[in-house]
């Protein structure tokens, strides 16, 4: 639960963002009574990335650590994030919380990996004002402020019975090129939620065949499907 005048560290570990989109976003996350405190490379550029290593683990690692932050929020996503893993202080980590989806799917899975909580699965701040609907802003708003938020589902196969687990997930391109390295997201008895944008038919099923054979889904209690468009 974060208090409406929590410090958040506004990172771009990723790809590079629209600044007008971003501008946007931020101020609808200052009028939550959220205080922006951007990364230092925040605005940096290198190839198709919104900076190098260096910068973008950098921002990352003082997003994680610095004392006088309560909270961290992607900017965006698409590709990076993966980079910066193994530059992140581990067990300096407090379990803070963490917003954001897409390639922010890739530190989530190693926060579950080195036992530090998960994150929040949310808008990243670039896409909060002007793609996210006001249903999604209210549910990560309810999140933010310690509320419990259900996701309704339909039973689609398997046998029909309730299950418990820790809820883990996210973007399945991300989660299928973590299988079989150090970063891969456990899953034993975790229900898996699972959603992605813009990938051919072919593709999911070529991502969800890898986190099967690589020992990804097996042994979960469950796995619920978000949108796949």
């Amino acid at each position: 639960m974060l208090s409406v005048d929590a410090r958040i560290a506004l990172v771009a570990p990723s790809g590079v963002f629209d600044p007008a989109r971003l501008a946007r976003g931020i101020e609808m996350a200052k009028s939550w009574g959220y205080k922006i405190v951007p990364g230092r490379y925040l605005r940096d550029q290198h190839r198709y990335l919104a900076g190098t290593q260096d910068a973008r683990a950098t921002d990352l690692q003082w997003a994680l650590c610095a004392p006088d932050i309560d909270a961290v929020w992607f900017a965006r996503g698409g590709y990076g994030t993966s980079q910066l893993l193994s530059k992140i202080p581990w067990g300096e980590l407090d379990g803070r919380p963490v917003i954001g989806f897409s390639d922010a799917t890739a530190l989530f899975a190693a926060l579950h990996r080195k036992g530090k909580g998960g994150g929040i699965h949310g808008p990243v701040l670039h896409s909060l004002a002007d793609l996210t609907d006001e249903e999604s802003q209210q549910a990560l708003r309810n999140v933010l402020n310690g509320r419990a938020v259900g996701l309704p589902v339909r039973h689609l196969g398997g046998p029909e019975r309730e299950v418990d687990g820790l809820v883990v997930g996210g973007n399945l391109c991300v989660l299928s090129s973590l299988v079989g390295t150090q970063w891969q997201l456990p899953t034993a008895d975790r229900i898996v939620v699972l959603e992605d944008v813009a990938e051919e038919p072919y593709k999911i099923d070529r991502q969800l065949l890898q986190m099967v054979d690589g020992g990804g889904l097996w042994e979960s209690a469950g796995i619920v499907f978000g949108h796949f468009q």
